[in-house]
């Protein structure tokens, strides 16, 4: 048994895992707030550079609005801040004035990517926005140059999250590769504690496989170390329960051996009277006409009627024993792939002149190019007989069977259906059974279903009833595409 070394490798990966799962949630959240911190305190940091920028551009309109410069000296002195604030913080990816029409006063960027500030028109309020991913993400504060309801223009800049990036990343390895240490020096620890708990765990599995595998409950129950915790116990139990075992097993034996006469005796009973009471009723007519032929007082049309009551009766008990042989015997079958169209034909040509005596239709509308199977062709046609002879019993005159077919991945499905009555609910778990029959006395055995189902079953395969109603009833034999263990 597996039992022990599957024990000690579920124990520890439960340990592991709640282990694994506390660090790096405790990981997660640190990282995560750590990230949080960092990029507040960056917006803060971009948002004030942003604020202090802004009223310098701010006041640099006014100047140019009351003439105090010139237009060449304001985009000068703009242009000049920009580029000094960038340099003196190289966090600055790019940093942009507008004026109130929108178009570009002074623009400065470490690249190409940041130089769309077109959309900054009509923007009404401070904005934040961070934009790419990874070493990429940056974040672009933008914001109106107004006093109150007076507007002169627009600042845009975007701040590098790279540091942030870095930092979040080389904090991660460090906590991995710290968790990665205390999974390392967790299992270790946890492996000796449990090797030395399953220790004994294996030593009563040893004991157990011998009863539980070999199920050999002659020997008895192998002496353990005697323990006074919960392995003791189970030592214990497990001694107890072998004992009850080994005593339960000999009376079962016992009680199976006495079960098997009883139902040998009962089956052969149940045989012996079905077998009696249908060869009675033909033997009853042939003792009484070998009677009147021995008094030899018939005219010779009674006698000739006599012998053919007498031939008849014969018949019949042969054939009521042919049938009990076929059905009780596994015959060997002769499995190689058929043809089920062929067999299916076969078989109504055979119920041809039957059929149409009762004024019955059988309708075949197989699929074209159904798969062979693996099947005895001649048994698989006596089973198609067999339900094909119950359905025209079963079926009024003008009525019709049809008989359908369909292919599955596995399986192939006949489906023969009739026009008659249905079977009564109460009766449809006994069709089955051998010598029952609704028919009447000398119509039938009461094989001809249970010798159907036999043979099917000998092919790996299934007879159901599918359904049965006032309109009819179908029966469907599923038969494997492939050969199976029988």
């Amino acid at each position: 048994m597996a039992l022990p070394g599957g024990l000690r490798f579920r124990s520890i990966a439960i340990v592991l895992l709640c282990i694994s799962g506390a660090i790096f949630a405790t990981a997660y959240s640190m990282l995560e707030k750590e990230r949080e911190l960092l990029m507040k305190t960056a917006r803060q940091q971009a948002v004030s550079l942003t604020k202090a920028s802004a009223i310098v551009f701010t006041n640099t309109f006014i100047y140019e609005e009351l003439e105090m410069l010139d237009e060449t000296d304001m985009v000068d002195y703009l242009s000049y801040y920009v580029s000094d604030v960038m340099r003196t913080d190289p966090r600055i990816l790019a940093f942009a004035v507008l004026d109130k029409r929108g178009e570009v006063v002074a623009n400065n960027s470490r690249s190409e990517a940041w130089e769309d500030v077109g959309q900054l028109k009509g923007l009404s309020g401070l904005r934040t926005v961070v934009v790419g991913e990874g070493y990429d993400a940056a974040l672009a504060v933008s914001m109106p140059l107004a006093i109150e309801s007076k507007r002169w223009g627009y600042c845009r800049l975007v701040f590098s999250l790279e540091n942030i990036e870095r930092s979040r990343v080389s904090a991660r390895n460090e906590i991995l590769l710290i968790a990665g240490l205390c999974l390392l020096i967790s299992a270790l620890l946890v492996g000796i504690v449990i090797h030395f708990q399953v220790k004994a765990l294996k030593k009563l599995s040893g004991a157990m496989e011998r009863f539980t595998v070999n199920k050999d409950f002659s020997r008895p129950f192998p002496e353990l170390p005697a323990r006074k915790d919960e392995i003791g116990q189970l030592q214990q139990s497990f001694a107890w329960m072998v004992r009850r075992l080994r005593d339960e097993e000999e009376e079962r034996a016992r009680a199976e051996e006495q079960m098997f006469h009883t139902e040998k005796m009962a089956t052969i009973g149940k045989l012996t009277a079905s077998i009696a009471h249908e060869i009675n009723n033909p033997l009853g007519g042939v003792i009484l006409c070998f009677n009147n032929l021995t008094k030899g007082e018939l005219d010779e049309q009674a006698r000739e009627q006599h012998i053919e009551v007498i031939h008849s009766g014969i018949e019949r008990i042969r054939k009521i024993m042919r049938d009990l042989l076929d059905y009780s015997r596994q015959s060997s079958l002769v499995i190689q792939p058929a043809d089920v169209e062929d067999v299916v034909r076969k078989s109504v040509s055979l119920l041809e002149l039957f059929s149409r005596k009762r004024h019955v239709r059988i309708e075949v509308t197989l699929p074209d190019e159904l798969p062979q199977v693996p099947m005895d062709s001649a048994k698989m046609q006596q089973v198609v007989v067999n339900l094909l002879v119950n359905a025209v019993h079963a079926t009024p005159e003008g009525g019709s069977i049809i008989i359908e077919g369909y292919a599955e991945k596995d399986w192939l499905t006949l489906m023969i259906s009739d026009t008659g009555p249905g079977i009564p609910e109460e009766i449809r778990e006994r069709i089955f059974d051998p010598f029952y029959t609704t028919k009447d006395v000398g119509e039938g055995t009461g094989l001809g279903l249970a010798l159907a189902k036999s043979l099917t079953e000998q092919h790996g395969g299934r007879l159901v009833l599918a359904k049965s109603d006032k309109e009819g009833s179908v029966f469907a034999i599923h038969l494997p595409r492939r050969e199976k263990d029988r």
